[in-house]
């Protein structure tokens, strides 16, 4: 079964992550989609509890960025 389109975020898609990074105020700069990928993988998968292998939806980023708006901590425009 596939996934629906546009309901999880794709960690390999550069487009993708450049749009979250947008989506916050943050520049979409090599860095900062690294910083997103590993605030991703290391704090907000298991604040849902999710696995490694398991997606995450924009509907979980933007309840994480909700509650820790200073997460990303990537470098600002």
């Amino acid at each position: 079964m596939s996934k629906p389109i546009g309901k999880f975020i794709n960690l390999s898609e550069d487009w993708e992550l450049n749009y979250c990074l947008k989506k916050y105020s943050y520049s979409e700069s090599k860095d900062n989609r690294d910083n997103l990928t590993s605030l991703i993988k290391n704090h907000i998968k298991p604040y849902f509890r999710l696995k490694d292998s398991e997606n995450l939806s924009w509907d979980q980023i933007d309840e994480y960025y909700k509650i820790e708006p200073k997460g990303l901590k990537p470098n600002k425009y």
